[in-house]
């Protein structure tokens, strides 16, 4: 069953690209560049929970970050992750983080937007997220799940021409839709 409140980004780019563009934005940014760009915009103005905050950004400075790009737009912005060193970082730096499980989160309040960018691949159980993400979405909010694609043109490249697949050791899944 489909729902107009979970809105992946990938739902978006049709809209962002046009035919023959499928890696880059219709101003010519790299995918990932554009693809935060949006989520950005999504969280502008917004209460935003950001699940798996610290991601791919540990060590790299705070300022930096998506999160902290997040909350520069926001309304408020509230960040989860379990990485315990880098939220005390965090929070030693003024950032609004808690340390929390993805699966088991209870956090006292409703969020506009919850993004939870390249994290559901990591999860043992994403059915558990899901569950928690949607008890802590206000009635009109939305989750925007960002996931790296199992069949980018990337990995077919790859696989075509016999250098494997990237793959990370942590990943629990591939998605392709």
């Amino acid at each position: 069953m489909k729902s107009d409140r979970c809105m992946p980004v990938v739902s978006l780019l049709p809209r962002m690209f046009g035919k023959g563009k499928a890696w880059r934005s219709e101003d010519n940014l790299p995918l990932h560049t554009s693809k935060l760009g949006r989520i950005v915009e999504l969280c502008r103005g917004k209460d935003v929970l950001d699940v798996g905050c610290v991601g791919g950004d540990m060590g790299i400075e705070v300022d930096r970050t998506s999160h902290a790009q997040f909350e520069a737009v926001a309304r408020s912005c509230v960040g989860i992750d379990i990485v315990a060193d880098e939220i005390a970082r965090w929070k030693a730096k003024g950032h609004n983080v808690i340390f929390a499980d993805a699966e088991d989160f209870a956090v006292d309040r409703k969020f506009d937007i919850i993004v939870a960018a390249d994290l559901i691949e990591h999860l043992a159980n994403p059915g558990r997220f899901l569950e928690r993400a949607r008890s802590h979405l206000k009635p009109s909010g939305r989750l925007c799940i960002v996931t790296p694609n199992a069949h980018s043109l990337n990995n077919v490249f790859k696989s075509l021409f016999g250098l494997g697949v990237a793959s990370n050791p942590e990943h629990t899944c591939w998605y392709d839709r």
